[in-house]
């Protein structure tokens, strides 16, 4: 049997966000090796897209429009804001403290009418992230959404809105 792509129910996920196209900016905050970016240049090819992780990736420059920053998403290095900000599967058993400043910062990097998207692989992990974000939640049809894939990858999806 062949294996999903793990991609495929965040695709799904981003087709059906009122995202804003100004300014034409994307953040993906602990993205580790950035494997959505692909995905990220196809949907909004015009857009700067910026991979922000703690780690070291020595990551090709795939397309004109990513950029990855080795940073600490806790701090993060930006006078800018983006219209989309994803935090996606953040360990969140191991960096607990580490994420819930990130989680509460994040709504102050994203501009007016953008969105934060938060997926986690599981249901307290949702909870966990929740209780720190402070924008109005979207709601997102599930069953429009491409299953997750065996991994669990974008089970459980918080949207917001500012």
């Amino acid at each position: 049997m062949s294996r999903r792509d793990p991609t495929a129910r965040l695709h799904s996920i981003l087709e059906r966000l009122p995202v804003p196209d100004t300014p034409p900016r994307s953040l993906n905050t602990g993205c580790g090796e950035f494997p959505e970016h692909d995905l990220l240049a196809a949907l909004w090819h015009d857009w700067l897209h910026v991979g922000i992780d703690i780690e070291r990736h020595n990551l090709p420059r795939p397309h004109p429009c990513i950029v990855f920053v080795q940073a600490d998403s806790a701090a993060l290095p930006f006078a800018c804001g983006f219209s989309l900000i994803i935090i996606r599967h953040p360990d969140l058993d191991k960096y607990s403290e580490r994420w819930q400043v990130v989680l509460r910062n994040a709504s102050s990097y994203v501009v007016c009418g953008g969105v934060l998207l938060v997926t986690v692989y599981a249901l307290y992990e949702r909870d966990f992230a929740a209780q720190y974000i402070t924008m109005q939640p979207l709601e997102l049809n599930e069953n429009a959404l491409s299953a997750p894939d065996l991994t669990g990858h974008d089970r459980f999806v918080l949207a917001y809105v500012k």
